[in-house]
């Protein structure tokens, strides 16, 4: 819960609220530790004098009071239009302190208390939860406050801490779902969320007006931190510490589990490469060395040409293939580089397809596009092909998808092995791991004017 930060109020008179209706930085800390206006803490000191001065009238011994405070009676003036009430809070994790000193000064400030309250007509209620979290609710955020109370008072503390608020409140609190009592969950404990309720719980009576009828205050101070909320002692480092240790072995948890998906991924790829490099060594096998493969070449600015004509000198068919490219894209193509993809062929019985690296990935989109636009320029008809760059085993299933498709169209007996054979008429003439067996097909090859490549 998010606490809003709101100028002082002024507490008022015992019989009263504020005459002026104080609500700005003028209302400081007065008599009886209240936020009091200057006009209000002057009226109550001198009730106070007049209660002090009429008690000294009539002999009233401070000892007589003093037992009474710690006797936990309730015997009050006829004049007096309120009780007083004490309700101890026990707890077996701390136990009281038990020298007359300490219990002479508890039961001295408890006397004051209960001789405040009477002059005010305010009720006590004596709980040292209760009188730490209304002390410092107004003085630290909600969450220093919450978490302190939570690492200082025990579960049945807390417990007892918001029954008393409960009970005393009753009415004021009739239709309030903070009364709720809370059970423990995944997210948080039944304890940590019952500080939580008493906190908003105070500040709804505060809102109301009502926790102006009663005074909370501590009868064994040492059930009270020794320290505020948000102050810088040893006791607070030593809890920031320990919610550190507890986020650090969290992550340190969470690394350790990503640490070994990560090598568990990493040997996955390796793997996976291994397979893949051998794969490849197979494929390979019998190519001649002086081959250029580009298996790992990346080919998003690639393009391959077929059916510009074989020459030893580089510098013609390089020419052939700037105008190529121009005529497809419809302006000048900048190339990185070009060069024929396979061994030289004495004969010249075929023309070996160019691979061509483009400039720009957009370049080639355009080429590919225009690629039809060579039908126009009668040296480039039904002769030079654009085709995109794709992977080996890509190019020679689509050679060997458009040869059965071609021999079908033709009457020819197709069929296709296990191991992916194409088989014309009885002949093996296509595989995806070699490529052509059989030379017959020279003539289908060269009837596609080249685009068969492999």
């Amino acid at each position: 819960m998010t606490s809003l930060a709101k100028m002082p109020r002024c507490e008022g008179l015992p019989s009263e609220p504020c005459p002026l209706k104080k609500n700005d930085t003028s209302v400081v800390i007065g008599k009886g530790d209240l936020m009091l206006c200057s006009s209000c803490d002057a009226e109550r000191r001198r009730l106070f004098d007049e209660t002090v001065k009429q008690k000294s009238n009539k002999g009233a011994t401070r000892s007589g009071s003093t037992s009474k405070a710690a006797d936990g009676s309730q015997h009050r003036n006829s004049s007096a239009t309120t009780t007083a009430t004490r309700t101890a809070s026990v707890s077996s994790d701390r136990p009281a302190s038990t020298s007359s000193d300490t219990a002479g000064t508890v039961a001295q400030a408890v006397a004051d208390v209960f001789d405040d309250a009477v002059s005010r007509g305010s009720k006590v209620i004596i709980n040292e939860l209760l009188s730490y979290a209304q002390f410092y609710r107004d003085r630290s955020t909600v969450d220093s406050l919450h978490k302190l109370v939570v690492g200082f008072y025990s579960p049945s503390e807390i417990f007892e801490a918001k029954k008393l608020v409960i009970d005393e409140f009753s009415v004021e609190l009739i239709d309030c779902p903070l009364k709720t009592a809370r059970r423990h969950s995944t997210a948080r404990t039944a304890h940590d969320a019952e500080v939580e309720d008493i906190i908003r719980m105070l500040e709804l009576l505060d809102n109301q007006n009502n926790l102006g009828k009663v005074q909370f205050t501590a009868s064994n101070f040492d059930k009270l931190p020794k320290y505020g909320p948000e102050e810088i002692n040893l006791c607070a480092v030593v809890d920031k510490q320990v919610h550190l240790d507890t986020k650090v072995n969290e992550i340190a948890s969470q690394m350790s589990t990503l640490t070994t998906a990560i090598e568990s991924v990493r040997v996955n790829i390796a793997s996976v490469t291994g397979t893949a490099m051998v794969v490849a060594g197979n494929t390979n096998a019998g190519r001649p060395s002086n081959v250029r493969t580009l298996s790992t070449v990346d080919r998003t600015r690639n393009v391959v040409i077929t059916g510009i004509e074989e020459s030893r000198d580089p510098s013609v068919w390089r020419d052939k293939v700037s105008e190529v490219l121009s005529t497809a894209a419809g302006r000048d193509v900048q190339i990185e580089d070009a060069f024929r993809l396979g061994k030289f062929d004495d004969q010249r019985t075929r023309t070996r397809p160019i691979l061509v690296k483009l400039s720009l990935v957009w370049d080639r989109r355009l080429v590919l596009s225009g690629a039809h636009n060579l039908n126009s320029v009668v040296a480039f008809r039904r002769r030079v092909f654009i085709n995109a760059d794709e992977p080996l085993e890509t190019r020679r299933r689509n050679i060997r998808d458009r040869l059965q498709k071609r021999a079908e169209n033709r009457g020819q007996q197709v069929s296709l092995t296990t191991d992916g054979v194409l088989v014309i008429d009885g002949i093996e003439i296509f595989c995806l791991q070699r490529g052509f067996i059989n030379r017959q097909v020279s003539a289908v090859n060269n009837d596609n004017n080249g685009q068969l490549y492999h």
